[in-house]
């Protein structure tokens, strides 16, 4: 059984070197969507895969951060656009890799899936609910998507979730729960 739940935000980026020079070369923005798909065969007490309450209270915040955001890869190559993004912008986000659907799709299946494991281990989540794909809808007719068959055979970089930097504006709007759920995951 798989379950699915969609998640919109709006965010800024420059993918550096892009085919299209108007990517490469420009700061532009799109109005993504995110599909997060759960799979799972052994049914909670409720008989569901997985409540989407639990997803929407351990998920949105995760991917709320990037809404009106400015994501930029940090790089040393890079370094007078992270510095110039991070002293004339609140909101942005930095990362050790491109900003593109692909590696935005690994970094939404990564956290789900530790993000998942946590809520097992807590006993928030007693099922074998497991994370299935993260599908990132750039346009209304691309996405790129990750699934758990991916695992150990995608050559695409890591994306640690330790090594993706949110200014203080956007951390100063996680709720104090979910600011904590997410620093154990960072350990």
């Amino acid at each position: 059984m798989i379950i699915r739940k969609l998640f919109k935000y709006e965010m800024s980026h420059r993918v550096v070197n892009a085919y299209t020079k108007r990517c490469s070369q420009n700061i532009h923005g799109h109005s993504y969507k995110l599909e997060l798909l759960f799979i799972g065969n052994t049914p909670d007490q409720a008989q569901m895969v997985l409540d989407f309450g639990f997803v929407k209270k351990y998920f949105h915040p995760f991917v709320d951060a990037f809404d009106h955001a400015h994501m930029v890869w940090d790089c040393k190559e890079r370094a007078g656009e992270v510095d110039y993004i991070t002293k004339t912008n609140a909101r942005w986000i930095t990362a050790p890799f491109s900003s593109t659907a692909e590696m935005q799709a690994k970094m939404f299946f990564t956290y789900g899936r530790a993000a998942l494991a946590q809520l097992k281990k807590e006993g928030i989540v007693n099922t074998g609910a497991e994370m299935f794909s993260a599908i990132v809808h750039e346009t209304d007719t691309g996405y790129a998507q990750y699934k758990m068959c991916d695992e150990g055979v995608c050559q695409f970089p890591k994306a640690n979730l330790s090594s993706i930097i949110f200014s203080t504006s956007i951390t100063e709007e996680w709720a104090p729960e979910f600011k904590a759920f997410y620093n154990t995951l960072l350990s």
